[in-house]
């Protein structure tokens, strides 16, 4: 199945790969300003402080908004996963029933109908 969800459109998975490894990152890095932040209040620099606090803020924004991007590619990617899957199943299911059908004609013989004798008429 996940060969066939990343068969459903190449460039977008690629994009999802991308965006959650810029995702994480960023929150890694967010996470990473809280120590300095603290560093900062604790030696009274305010400046730097606040310099850090919006540089965090902006971070973590930035990383939400690409959290909902990726939700949404990710159910793009999803359905359209689904959908091809769907189609492959309806066309299986069409070649089976054309199959079937075919079975079915050659099979098929009309009642009373008999074999044709030679010696039929003639005794």
């Amino acid at each position: 199945m996940l060969k066939l969800w990343l068969k459903a459109n190449r460039p977008r998975a690629f994009a999802l790969a991308a965006i959650s490894v810029v995702f994480q990152a960023m929150s890694a890095y967010s996470l990473y300003l809280i120590s300095p932040q603290l560093n900062s209040l604790i030696g009274g620099n305010f400046a730097w402080l606040l310099r850090l606090a919006l540089l965090k803020l902006a971070l973590d924004l930035s990383g939400n908004l690409l959290l909902a991007v990726n939700s949404y590619l990710f159910s793009q990617q999803s359905q359209e996963a689904i959908d091809s899957y769907r189609q492959k199943m309806l066309m299986y299911g069409k070649e089976a029933s054309n199959r079937k059908q075919e079975i079915d004609r050659q099979h098929y013989t009309i009642p009373n109908q008999r074999p044709k004798d030679k010696h039929c008429g003639k005794i």
